[in-house]
Formats: structure tokens, C-alpha cells, sequence
């Protein structure tokens, strides 16, 4: 967003309208016991590729609870980390909340080093129906 305002004219300030989370995907049922980031070192994790912004949120956490992990595979999106993880090439994977399928089974990261993705809207051209939408998902009448 950083990059849009500061090359195109918007009127008023960016709104964070939805946030996200990263969260440990595992198998449903978690039938290695996977419990915590420490749990990864032993085993076969998938992450999103450093220049995806789930792959650098992912590293980011990793970096903060100290684990050293050495991925099997990095994805080109998180939705193929997730899809690893439900088909069993993978133990674990460190994805969006939003991206867990039923297939999969949700390991909380520590709040400490936790790394929320923030998804912000601007105004770019102030005409009715631009301000409408804006407000509708800004959350604002």
C-alpha cells in the first residue's frame, strides 16, 4: 500500500480492512503431536517462497521462536503450502488461519511471535460509487 500511495494520488488514508494470521497446518487429528514451533525440527515442512509475503511472515516467525527449519519445498503461494500438508507430502506447513481447509488441523503460533498480515483499501477517485464501495469495505457508512 506504501508503494500505491506514495505513486498515485488517493483521497484520505488508507483503512486496514481485514487482518490475518500465521498459523501451523497440520495433518487433521495432528497424528505426529505437533504442538509448538519447536516440534518443526524434526519435521518435513513446507513454507511459501521467501519473496511470497507468507514465506517472509513465515521466516519471520521462525526466526523469532529461534527454530531452524530446512523447508522440503517453497511454494509459489500459501494455498499450495496448505495443499501439501492435507495430501501428506508434508508434516507440517506454516500458512494464512484463513487458508486451513477441513482437511487440516490449526497449531497456534505464540503471540509473541506472532505476525499479522494487515489487507488496507484507499480512495483513488472520489466519485459516488468509489466512496460507496470504500465505505462498504472500510466498514463505514
Amino acid at each position: 500500500m506504501s508503494r500505491a500511495v506514495s505513486t498515485t494520488p488517493t483521497v484520505g488514508e488508507p483503512v486496514v480492512i481485514a487482518r490475518n494470521e500465521i498459523v501451523i497446518a497440520v495433518e487433521r487429528g495432528n497424528p505426529l503431536g505437533i504442538d509448538s514451533l519447536d516440534d518443526l525440527d524434526d519435521a518435513v515442512v513446507v513454507l511459501a517462497a521467501p519473496d511470497v509475503p507468507a514465506g517472509t511472515y513465515a521466516r519471520s516467525v521462525l526466526d523469532c521462536a529461534g527454530v531452524d527449519v530446512d523447508p522440503a519445498s517453497l511454494e509459489q503461494n500459501v494455498r499450495s503450502v496448505a495443499a501439501k500438508v492435507a495430501l501428506g507430502e508434508a508434516d507440517a506447513g506454516l500458512v494464512y488461519r484463513t487458508d486451513v481447509s477441513d482437511a487440516l488441523a490449526v497449531v497456534e503460533v505464540p503471540a509473541a511471535c506472532q505476525v499479522s498480515a494487515a489487507y488496507p483499501v484507499v480512495l483513488v477517485t472520489d466519485s459516488d460509487a468509489a466512496r460507496r464501495f470504500f465505505e462498504f469495505a472500510a466498514g463505514t457508512p
